[in-house]
């Protein structure tokens, strides 16, 4: 609930139908319900979407609507709490209950300083009345979910990749897809 809540307020932000949070958040469950009953010997299972625009296509939303969310929103096979020494003031604004733009942007500030060492150093920097709806679990200081981007160049001949590489602790990083990007190279 609390990830469709943001999202919804991620779309407002961007003149978009809040609306298309829910059909959005039905489509991944099902679609990821549905591979990990396929793959049941998988602990994570592929999503059968990389990005926003291939969600856009699954749901009929019209193609380059959820652009404008691209820096803001990555598919990941799994809900996450946020990390709150890279989101963005309006991650930010939009996961913390009462929390506004403005002041989101002066807690990003003040990580400028030096990144946040706990969610309880988070919690410290909220306003007061935000801070009591804040839920903690909502926030982390470490990522486990790592987009990585590679342009290699042979001659004049030039490819652009991204990827989705997680990594647990103790054990060796796991590359979860890799895609050629559109219109580079």
């Amino acid at each position: 609930k609390r990830g469709i809540e943001a999202l919804e307020k991620l779309l407002r932000q961007n003149s978009l139908p809040a609306e298309w949070a829910k059909k959005l958040a039905e489509l991944m469950v099902s679609q990821s319900s549905l591979l990990a009953r396929q793959r049941s010997g998988a602990a994570l299972a592929p999503l059968p979407f990389y990005n926003l625009a291939d969600l856009e296509e699954m749901a009929g939303i019209e193609q380059g609507k959820l652009r404008p969310l691209e820096a803001w929103v990555t598919l990941l096979p799994e809900m996450t709490p946020v990390n709150v020494n890279f989101a963005g003031p309006e991650v930010l604004a939009a996961i913390t209950p009462g929390l506004s733009l403005a002041q989101a942007e002066q807690i990003v500030g003040q990580r400028l300083g030096g990144h946040f060492k706990s969610v309880q150093d988070f919690l410290k920097a909220l306003p007061d009345k935000v801070r009591s709806e804040a839920k903690a679990d909502a926030y982390t200081v470490e990522s486990r979910y790592f987009l990585c981007e590679t342009i290699s160049w042979f001659g004049q001949a030039q490819a652009h990749y991204q990827g989705l590489i997680r990594r647990d602790k103790g054990k060796m990083p796991s590359l979860l897809w890799v895609e050629r990007m559109q219109g580079q190279g």
